[in-house]
C-alpha cells in the first residue's frame, strides 16, 4: 500500500545515487539462525561486488558468519508470523518490510528500491456494497463467499427514518410500498417526497464515505430512480472521497434475505471481470474502455488522474518468477521516479486488463495530448509485454 512503499522510499535518498539492494524471501522457511537469509545476502554481496558497489551494512552482518534479527533491524512491526519479507539495503542501513505475496527469492540491485511488492494489500481488497432503492438502503461487507449486512452510525435504513428525521412535526402513517398514498392525510407533494429520497441517499453516503479507507472499494448499487441522486451526491463528495467508488444500476432480487444477498454477491464477483482493455472511469463512476496504456499514463502525469490500479493476477504471476525482470524494473522505476506526481496507486484483483486509471473528469479525445516522454512510452510497452506474457498461457 502507498504508506508502506512511501515509508521505504523516504529512507533512501535517490539524489545520493547510492545503489540499493532489494532482497525478498519467505519467512516460513527461515529458522532462528537466519541461515537462508545469510546465504541470500552472501549471493547478493557477490552481485554487488561485480558492479563495484560496497555495502558496509551487509559486510557487518556477514562478518561473524551468522545473522541476528537485530542486525536486520527487525522490530515489533515486522512479524515472523507473516509469510514473506522484503529487505532493502544501501551502504549504511537495512529497512525490512513484511509483504503479502511470494517474490522470487533473490536480490535486485538498482538506483531505487524495488517497491512493486509493497503495492499489494495485506488481506486483499476490502469491498463494501451500498444498496439503495426508493424505500430503503443497506450496507454490506463483501467477501469471496459472503455478503453480510454492516451497520454504520447515523446511516438511515429506510425512507421512513429519513421522513421521521426531517419531518418531525408531521405524523406520517402510510405504507411506503404502496404507490397510492393517502393524500388527504399526507401533506407532502411528490416533489417533497423525492427530495427526502435524495436526503436518504445523501445521509447514507455521508455516514459511509468518511469511514472507508483508500484500501476499500465501495460499490453503490442503486435502482433506476435513485441512481441519478447517487451520482449527483458523489460529485458533491468528490474532494473528500478516499476510497474507490463504483456505481451501477442494480437491485438484488430474491424471495428472502439469503437469496437477495446471494444475488448481491454474484454481482460483486462479476464486477471486475469481462474487460479486455485498460480502463478509465467517468465522473459518473462508470467504466469505459481506454484502449491505449500510453494514454492512461499520460492521464496520470497530466494531473488528471485520481487513481491507478495494476491487475493483481498479472503482478503475482511475474513477481513469483521474475522472468520478466527488465519490464518489472522499468515499471517500478517509473513509479518511483514519479511518485510525487502520481495519485493513489495499488494492485486490484480481476481487472481483466493490465491497468485501470480513474480520472477526475471525463476525458474526451480532444482533452489530452499524449505525452512524448520516452519513459512513458517505454513503461507502456513494458506493461503491454507483462500483460501479453501473462495472458498467453491462458489462451487456448
Amino acid at each position: 500500500m502507498r504508506n508502506q512503499f512511501e515509508s521505504v522510499l523516504n529512507q533512501f535518498n535517490s539524489k545520493k545515487k547510492n545503489r540499493v539492494l532489494s532482497a525478498f524471501h519467505e519467512w516460513k522457511s527461515v529458522d532462528h539462525s537466519f541461515e537462508e537469509i545469510r546465504v541470500l545476502l552472501k549471493n547478493s554481496r557477490k552481485a554487488l561486488e561485480k558492479q563495484g558497489v560496497e555495502s558496509h551494512v551487509i559486510d557487518e552482518i556477514l562478518s561473524d558468519g551468522k545473522v541476528d534479527g537485530s542486525e536486520l533491524n527487525l522490530n515489533e512491526e515486522i512479524k515472523l508470523s507473516e509469510r514473506y519479507v522484503a529487505l532493502y539495503f544501501d551502504q549504511g542501513k537495512v529497512v525490512p518490510q513484511n509483504i503479502s505475496l511470494a517474490v522470487k527469492s533473490e536480490g535486485l540491485i538498482g538506483d531505487v528500491p524495488f517497491i512493486l511488492p509493497l503495492l499489494f494489500r495485506k488481506s486483499g481488497a476490502n469491498m463494501m456494497a451500498l444498496v439503495v432503492n426508493e424505500r430503503e438502503c443497506a450496507a454490506h461487507a463483501i467477501s469471496s463467499t459472503n455478503a453480510t449486512e454492516f451497520h454504520f452510525e447515523n446511516m438511515p435504513h429506510s425512507l421512513s427514518e429519513t421522513l421521521d428525521k426531517y419531518l418531525v412535526s408531521d405524523k406520517l402513517d402510510f405504507n411506503l410500498g404502496d404507490d397510492s398514498l393517502d393524500r388527504s392525510n399526507l401533506e407532502l407533494s411528490e416533489g417533497s417526497l423525492e427530495d427526502k429520497r435524495k436526503r436518504m441517499a445523501h445521509d447514507a453516503l455521508s455516514a459511509i464515505l468518511p469511514k472507508l479507507s483508500r484500501d476499500t472499494l465501495l460499490m453503490v448499487m442503486a435502482s433506476n430512480r435513485m441512481i441519478g441522486h447517487i451520482r449527483e451526491d458523489l460529485k458533491a463528495h468528490k474532494s473528500t472521497i478516499k476510497c474507490a467508488v463504483e456505481v451501477m444500476e442494480f437491485v438484488p432480487t430474491g424471495a428472502n434475505v439469503a437469496e437477495r444477498n446471494e444475488s448481491l454477491l454474484r454481482k460483486a464477483r462479476q464486477f471486475y471481470v469481462n474487460y479486455d482493455d485498460p480502463m478509465v472511469a467517468t465522473p459518473e463512476f462508470e467504466r469505459e474502455p481506454l484502449r491505449d496504456i500510453e494514454r492512461g499514463l499520460s492521464v496520470l502525469m497530466s494531473g488528471q488522474g485520481e487513481s491507478m490500479h495494476l491487475d493483481e493476477g498479472m503482478m503475482r504471476f511475474h513477481l513469483e518468477s521474475m522472468e520478466r525482470g527488465e519490464e518489472l524494473l522499468t515499471l517500478n522505476n517509473w513509479i518511483v521516479e514519479n511518485v510525487d506526481a502520481l495519485p493513489k496507486i495499488n494492485v486490484a484483483p480481476n481487472l481483466g486488463s493490465p491497468m485501470a486509471v480513474i480520472p477526475f473528469e471525463t476525458l474526451g479525445d480532444h482533452d489530452l495530448v499524449l505525452s512524448e516522454d520516452s519513459k512513458i512510452k517505454k513503461t507502456s510497452a513494458s506493461i503491454k509485454t507483462l500483460w501479453s506474457s501473462y495472458m498467453e498461457p491462458n489462451i487456448q
